[in-house]
């Protein structure tokens, strides 16, 4: 996957994970019901994205804030 030796999961033709076969690292999942699929573009253990650094755009609907 992605130019990548992986292993695989799938749960219950739910979601098809993809690990990193050496370092276990998330490469991809593919949700079935979507027919879609997100790739890991970088990967940082015990990292997260600062409190409040994301708001969702005007336009969507039942908007109210930041996510806290």
């Amino acid at each position: 996957m992605n130019g990548r030796l992986c292993l695989l999961w799938t749960k219950q033709d739910f979601v098809d994970y993809y690990a990193d076969a050496e370092s276990c690292a998330p490469v991809s999942w593919y949700f079935h019901n979507m027919r879609t699929r997100f790739d890991t573009i970088d990967w940082a253990p015990g990292d997260a994205a600062p409190q409040g650094s994301f708001a969702p755009p005007a336009y969507c609907l039942g908007r109210t804030s930041a996510v806290a």
